[in-house]
């Protein structure tokens, strides 16, 4: 698994515990399974993009993918290009 991938599902994991929002209920909230939760939270399972963008947006959060380093600049250099 990645690195930026695992440490968006910690992330994702403590925001949930932080709030208080069990394993069960979350996977409502997601529309998955309850063992699709806990495997994201054991990291023995890779949370999709997709997946991850809706329970950051469930939890009230965001996240920069690529943000860091010379990749993530030159994507939004070529972003801005694209709208000109």
């Amino acid at each position: 698994m990645y690195e930026k991938n695992v440490e968006i599902q910690q992330k994702i994991k403590e925001a949930r515990v932080r709030q208080g929002i069990s394993v069960r209920k979350f996977a409502k909230m997601m529309e998955c399974t309850p063992r699709a939760v806990s495997l994201w939270d054991a990291g023995q399972r890779a949370i999709t993009i997709e997946m991850a963008d809706k329970a950051l947006k469930a939890l009230g959060l965001s996240a920069i993918i690529g943000g860091e380093g010379e990749g993530g600049e030159k994507v939004e250099r070529d972003n801005k290009k694209k709208r000109q």
